[in-house]
């Protein structure tokens, strides 16, 4: 099982990437508007985690309700059920069967997954700027402006 602060890491990227990827006027300030107006956010996603041995990909759904609330649910090819109510984040492994908890502040932390349950995380936590088009698609570069962040940018 991965680490559960690189889970979180890899969540919200794979729903940022989602997110974000539809921008059309300045990708910045279409960016800074959608996290401004949305309360909520729900849909499907594929993730791809690329090691020098392998690719494994993952396929789920995902439900966020600001501000902290989210349900993360891995279907493919294991199951787990991520929650966070606001103060913990529990975790559920079927084949494991078992539950885990951990408190939300310190494992989300500053990791992309803050964006995703916190309006004020984008301009406290990251620097952005406009970072190309490509089939229609403008992009943001948002990167931690911690040098700690473990990750070096979200796109």
């Amino acid at each position: 099982m991965m680490k559960q602060h690189n889970l979180f890491k890899l969540l919200a990227a794979s729903a940022l990437t989602a997110t974000i990827g539809f921008a059309q006027a300045g990708a910045v300030d279409a960016l800074k508007k959608f996290n401004n107006d949305a309360d909520g956010i729900s849909g499907s996603f594929t993730q791809t985690v690329q090691s020098k041995k392998k690719t494994q990909t993952a396929h789920g759904t995902f439900k966020i309700l600001r501000p902290g609330l989210f349900k993360w649910e891995y279907t493919k090819p294991y199951k787990q059920t991520i929650v966070g109510d606001g103060q913990t984040i529990w975790l559920y492994d079927v084949d494991l069967a078992q539950v885990t908890k951990s408190a939300q502040d310190q494992t989300i932390g500053d990791s992309p997954a803050a964006i995703l349950s916190n309006k004020t995380a984008l301009d406290s936590s990251y620097s952005l700027k406009e970072d190309g088009s490509s089939n229609g698609i403008d992009y943001v570069l948002a990167t931690p402006k911690k040098n700690n962040a473990g990750y070096q940018y979200i796109r």
